[in-house]
C-alpha cells in the first residue's frame, strides 16, 4: 500500500506537469492575441478622440447656410477684403508703437470712372491724432477735410484704388491734404475702416 501511495506521488507531479504544459501553450497563445487586441481598441479610441475635437460643436442650421452664400456677393466680398486690409495696414503702422487717439469720420460716396461704366466708391476712414486736442480742429474744420476727401476720391479712377497699392497711395494722399490744414497736431495715419467699389 506504501508502495502504490509512492507511485500514485510521483505520477501526480508528473501528470500535473503535463497538463500545466498544455495549459500554459494556451496561456502562452492567449497572451499576445489579447494584447493586439487591446492596442487595435486603443487605437481607435484615440483616433475617435482626435476626430471628435475638429467635428463642430453645434450642427449648423439650415437657416443660416443663405447668409453664407450672400457671402459670395460682390459687396459682401469687397467689405470682407476691406477688413482684412484694415487688419494688415493696422498691424503694419502700429507696430511696436502706441496707438493715438482716434478720430472716426463719417462714410464718403463719391462716383469714380472705370473707361465706360461708371462706379462707386464708398469710404469710411478712421484718423489716429497726434494729440488728443487735434480732434477739436478736425471737429472745427471738418467741412473742409471733407471737401478736400470728396476731391480727391472723386479724382480717382477704378484702375487707381482697386490695388492695395494704390490704396497705399490714396492713403498717403489724404493724410497729406489733412495735415496741410491742421495747425495744433497732425494726423498720424489713417485706417480704412470700410472700402466698396460697386
Amino acid at each position: 500500500m506504501a508502495e502504490e501511495e509512492a507511485q500514485e506521488a510521483d505520477e501526480s507531479p508528473e501528470a500535473e506537469e503535463a497538463e500545466g504544459a498544455s495549459g500554459g501553450g494556451r496561456r502562452s497563445f492567449l497572451i499576445p492575441v489579447v494584447a493586439s487586441a487591446a492596442l487595435v481598441l486603443a487605437g481607435m479610441g484615440a483616433g475617435f478622440l482626435m476626430f471628435s475635437r475638429d467635428a463642430p460643436e453645434e450642427p449648423v442650421d439650415s437657416a443660416e447656410a443663405p447668409q453664407e452664400a450672400e457671402a459670395d456677393h460682390p459687396f459682401e466680398r469687397a467689405q470682407s477684403e476691406a477688413a482684412h486690409e484694415v487688419a494688415a495696414a493696422t498691424a503694419a503702422a502700429g507696430a511696436g508703437k502706441r496707438l493715438g487717439a482716434i478720430f472716426s469720420l463719417d462714410a464718403f460716396i463719391v462716383n469714380i470712372g472705370d473707361g465706360d461704366r461708371d462706379r462707386y466708391l464708398k469710404l469710411k476712414a478712421d484718423l489716429e491724432l497726434s494729440k488728443d486736442t487735434v480732434a477739436e480742429e478736425i471737429e472745427q474744420r471738418l467741412p473742409q477735410i471733407r471737401d478736400l476727401i470728396i476731391s480727391l476720391l472723386g479724382s480717382k479712377s477704378f484702375d487707381d484704388v482697386r490695388s492695395i497699392e494704390g490704396k497705399d497711395l490714396l492713403r498717403e494722399e489724404m493724410l497729406r491734404r489733412i495735415n496741410a490744414l491742421l495747425v495744433t497736431g497732425k494726423a498720424r495715419s489713417i485706417f480704412f475702416t470700410e472700402f466698396v467699389v460697386q
